[in-house]
């Protein structure tokens, strides 16, 4: 099984040193390996089965993290392809963690771990309301016609364009705008 430290450790062993830009690459490797000195289980630095994208279409879910380690993007939290909020919830998901690790104590596994956490508590409900929004729309747009399918609440679309500086959760559910089409 190859480890994350040993796929960095080889793609730095490619880099000549030559390039001005491997300035900027060595020191984030040497960040990278800072915080992977500092797990305090270094089982969680290989792949795992038990991490993986998450079902959003489930009651009961968690976002996948564990320990010092969380998910984002699409091993988090997989959109249909066709509604293209998969990348715009993966950039959320990179400035949303970079604020959350911005106020741990990254010397602290415990102030990490709790940062992590609460971010992945604060995602949940968006990613989850917004992948059960297109999956129904999916589904729904084979059983009708496509153009049949309403557009969004006007406070559902304010909200997901709010992005990360909106509640986390939606003003209105997604089950309630398409009811009408839910119950036929």
């Amino acid at each position: 099984t190859t480890t994350p430290i040993e796929l960095i450790q080889a793609f730095m062993d490619t880099t000549d040193g030559n390039n001005g830009d491997d300035e900027e690459l060595k020191e984030n490797y040497e960040l990278a390996m800072l915080l992977f000195n500092n797990t305090h289980l270094p089982s969680d630095l290989t792949w795992s089965a038990e991490m993986g994208v998450v079902d959003l279409n489930k009651e009961d879910i968690s976002w996948g993290g564990k320990g010092r380690i969380t998910i984002i993007g699409d091993a988090a939290h997989a959109v249909r392809p066709a509604s293209g909020l998969g990348g715009s919830l993966a950039f959320e998901d990179a400035a949303l963690l970079a604020r959350y690790i911005a106020k741990s104590n990254t010397s602290s596994a415990a102030s990490i771990e709790e940062q992590l956490r609460a971010f992945e508590r604060i995602r949940l409900p968006r990613c989850k309301s917004i992948s059960n929004d297109q999956s129904i729309r999916a589904e729904l747009s084979y059983e009708v016609e496509f153009g049949s399918v309403s557009g969004w609440d006007p406070a559902y679309a304010k909200w997901v364009n709010e992005g990360i500086d909106s509640s986390s959760e939606p003003p209105i559910s997604e089950m309630d705008v398409l009811a009408d089409l839910l119950s036929d």
